[in-house]
């Protein structure tokens, strides 16, 4: 769904995206990327959400820090923030605490765009289909959201002739 929006909206995404991933997972990829084509100028990001269920804040902030790094000051990185259910090792507050990390972070980073998921679900009232999933309207509107934020953010690019 989200390549599909991406390439209506003139983009030709490069997209590495497995379930259940961490950003230590993010930074290998990063580097795979890299070494098989080189990076693109933009880069979205959309992580955290297993950090937050398995791993300490402590190592999941540095690895924040490290994955940003890893991408550079010159390259364009939009991160979605997280929003889910309570449950299966994921809170509210793991929530609350990463979103509110990975803004301070970002802060300092004139590269780094938050796209505030988390406030848009929430108003959007997104169905749930378990504490970290989202049911098929959530995953259009998370879609939709994201590839909007995009264009708002970098203008969309006019199709090809």
């Amino acid at each position: 769904m989200l390549t599909k929006s991406l390439k209506r909206s003139g983009w030709n995404p490069t997209i590495r995206c497995f379930g259940g991933k961490r950003i230590d997972w993010g930074m290998q990829q990063i580097r795979a990327q890299r070494a098989w084509v080189g990076l693109p100028e933009i880069v979205i990001v959309a992580l955290g959400t297993n950090d937050m269920r398995w791993i300490d804040t402590a190592t999941t902030k540095t690895r924040i820090e490290k994955i940003l790094d890893q991408l550079g000051p010159k390259r364009s990185v939009l991160w979605v923030n997280l929003y889910g259910g309570n449950g299966d090792r994921f809170s509210k507050s793991k929530q609350a605490w990463f979103n509110k990390t990975l803004a301070k972070i970002a802060s300092k980073r004139g590269n780094v765009s938050v796209l505030a998921w988390a406030g848009k679900a929430k108003q959007a009232k997104i169905p749930m289909s378990g504490p970290l999933h989202y049911a098929h309207r959530g995953l259009v509107t998370r879609t939709k959201f994201t590839v909007d934020a995009l264009n708002r953010i970098h203008g969309q690019i006019p199709p090809a002739m």
